[in-house]
């Protein structure tokens, strides 16, 4: 679904995906992950692209390495106020 984050694994990384306004500069984007659902940390998630998608809008994909030997893993992006 457009606007929504999305997340695809290919060749043991994973790519996640989504779209950031320009004109919300009072809040912060942060990548997290977890392999439980209940114990949340900052995900080593580094920036690979930015693309203008028009109207002050961007989308990003971000590149994440799953932990290795977990059968489960989960990712969010979490907005903030400043």
């Amino acid at each position: 679904t457009a606007g929504l984050p999305a997340l695809s694994v290919a060749g043991g990384v994973a790519s996640l995906s989504f779209r950031r306004n320009l004109a919300a500069d009072d809040v912060v984007f942060r990548v997290e992950s977890s392999t439980d659902l209940g114990a949340w940390v900052a995900a080593a998630a580094t920036p690979v692209s930015q693309v203008d998608q028009g109207g002050g809008v961007v989308g990003e994909v971000w590149q994440l390495v799953p932990p290795p030997g977990e059968v489960r893993w989960f990712v969010r992006v979490v907005v903030s106020p400043r």
